[in-house]
């Protein structure tokens, strides 16, 4: 019971806190039409999209994959062992490889520890 008026009081406090900035916001029907009538129309006939598209690869914060690899197996073991980053290892990919590991054993550790103090 204790836990249901608490998320009940939880509920009510979030519900409060979110409508309770709303009395500052106006609207200024005058600003909004003058806004519009200095603004221009803005047409894209003129714009080539073929030269300013990126082209798939070319991007220079693109994650370079070692060799060619499988999609699928590259996903199955993002499906199953993604929380290792085991499929980050198979794709040979160098960003932030060793942090998925450090994060899982650094919670086991603690879950560890939590049970061990409980």
């Amino acid at each position: 019971m204790k836990q249901f008026i608490l998320f009940f009081a939880l509920c009510i406090f979030s519900a409060s806190v979110a409508f309770a900035g709303t009395a500052q916001y106006k609207i200024d029907d005058a600003q909004i039409d003058q806004l519009i009538s200095s603004s221009e129309e803005v047409n894209a006939a003129g714009v080539d999209f073929a030269v300013t598209a990126p082209v798939f690869g070319t991007d220079a914060n693109a994650t370079k994959v070692a060799g060619e690899k499988n999609a699928v197996v590259a996903f199955i073991l993002a499906w199953f062992l993604g929380y290792l980053g085991i499929h980050r290892f198979y794709l040979g990919t160098k960003a932030l490889t060793f942090l998925p590991p450090v994060v899982v054993v650094l919670l086991l550790l603690l879950t560890g520890l939590c049970c061990l103090l409980a």
